[in-house]
């Protein structure tokens, strides 16, 4: 495996385990924000990650984070301000226990108040939640980290943090280098350290963040991850059981879901707290009833704005995730 620079372009030769797979998801575990960016860039960003937007360089901390299920991330108490603001007007508020560094998440025109720090403690829990409740439905997930202070260990350890973590799902880990010395090599089954130049070297100071995108996308470009509506087809296949199905949102992907369940000869219901009560339709439930019988019905969660709620009531009717219900 080698990676040759023709010209100034990044050309990757060899066979790449990490390109030959499809996951469920492309994850970023930092260390900033060039790596969700990129993803996101190359078409792959599905899950959003804790670590998406933030500043985390030691990759100790981002294990640690694993282990104890982010049980201290910026919490109020561990916050301090580092700057007023950004160049973007931000304020810029460093987690004292772990280092990490909130750059874009207190939004332009605010100021410190007694309240901001909890503002961003509670704003970073439901990202965590966010993130738990969508790796639920996850079989296989590439994490990417871009760090150049890492050593073996600090990886294989990153790596037992993700398997652990996620007892359910394959988990792949790739970091990534820079390095004029372009390589790649493997540390361990399903790990990957790939070595280039992937910082930005154009006249533009405000693309530097972003790094170089050729560097990124011979990367990026190559991975291949599963539409939700792959990944929907799937479990049901497996999961269903003769249950009828019923689309929980009537916006959004409601018109692609609903194909899918005619394409495959499904019986279906929906239900949606605003447009339940302004339509007449037998197979339009006006208040969610399904969660009395989960061994009747199959849930797709089609909303964004309070899926964190409709997990934990499905939850506590005891609906398992994957097995019962499906976000996305």
């Amino acid at each position: 495996m080698q990676i040759n620079r023709k010209n100034g372009v990044v050309m990757i030769v060899g066979d790449y385990e990490f390109f030959d797979n499809y996951y469920d998801a492309i994850v970023s575990l930092g260390s900033s924000c060039a790596i969700a960016e990129n993803i996101r860039m190359n078409g792959l960003f599905n899950i959003s990650s804790p670590f998406d937007w933030i500043v985390s360089l030691d990759t100790s901390q981002v294990s640690r984070q694993f282990d104890n299920k982010f049980n201290s991330f910026f919490n109020h108490e561990n916050q301090q301000l580092v700057e007023k603001q950004d160049e973007e007007g931000h304020l810029v508020i460093l987690d004292k226990e772990t280092n990490f560094v909130s750059r874009h998440d207190i939004p332009k025109g605010n100021f410190l108040h007694p309240d901001t720090y909890k503002t961003l403690n509670s704003k970073f829990k439901h990202k965590v939640e966010s993130f738990y409740s969508r790796m639920n439905f996850c079989k296989k997930v590439l994490f990417v980290r871009h760090t150049n202070d890492v050593t073996n260990s600090e990886i294989i350890d990153l790596k037992k943090s993700l398997v652990q973590s996620f007892t359910n799902t394959e988990v792949h880990l790739l970091i990534l280098k820079d390095s004029l010395d372009e390589n790649v090599h493997k540390i361990e089954h399903s790990t990957w350290i790939v070595c280039s130049n992937f910082n930005y070297t154009g006249i533009k100071p405000n693309l530097v963040w972003k790094g170089d995108f050729i560097a990124w996308s011979e990367i990026f470009s190559k991975l291949k991850i599963l539409s939700y509506l792959e990944r929907l087809e799937e479990i049901l296949r497996e999961r269903l059981n003769s249950r009828k199905v019923v689309i929980w949102g009537m916006h959004g992907n409601f018109h692609e879901i609903e194909s899918l369940m005619q394409k495959n000869g499904l019986d279906y219901y929906a239900y949606d707290k605003e447009i339940s009560i302004t339509m007449e339709s037998e197979f339009l439930f006006k208040e969610p009833a399904f969660f009395l019988d989960k061994k009747k019905f199959f849930v797709i969660v089609n909303t964004r704005n309070y899926y964190s709620e409709i997990f934990r009531e499905l939850s506590d009717k005891n609906f398992e995730a994957k097995n019962d219900f499906f976000f996305y």
